[in-house]
């Protein structure tokens, strides 16, 4: 009999454990569902953004910039909340993920053209 070895992580419609943990957190660090909330969607952005990532050797650097000059005051000014070391961890935890997946696309992309 054939087993099934898949590996099971919590999805809910697109979001992610990373994002439940971060919406988890802004719950208690802002008091209440709206933190919940906007650091749901705060993370769904930056999730989104990783793709920009995927753009060799410039990813991360233009990743890091969209996050912190237009995603972030125009999130955070859309659900009123302040800036709190919770948003600094979350811009580090997507700029090293960023950085990774600018590190690798850059190597296959010199590993191609050599």
């Amino acid at each position: 009999m054939a087993e099934n070895n898949h590996k099971h992580s919590i999805s809910i419609g697109g979001i992610g454990t990373l994002d439940l943990l971060f919406a988890l957190l802004g719950y208690f660090v802002y008091d209440g569902l709206d933190g919940l909330i906007g650091i749901l969607l705060l993370s769904m952005c930056f999730t989104v953004l990783l793709l920009v990532a995927l753009i060799p050797v410039v990813g991360a650097g233009i990743e890091l910039a969209l996050m912190w000059w237009v995603v972030m005051p125009k999130v955070l000014s859309f659900t009123g909340l302040g800036e709190t070391w919770l948003t600094s961890l979350m811009v580090g935890v997507y700029l090293i993920s960023g950085g990774i997946l600018t590190f690798v696309t850059s190597l296959l992309v010199w590993w191609h053209v050599r």
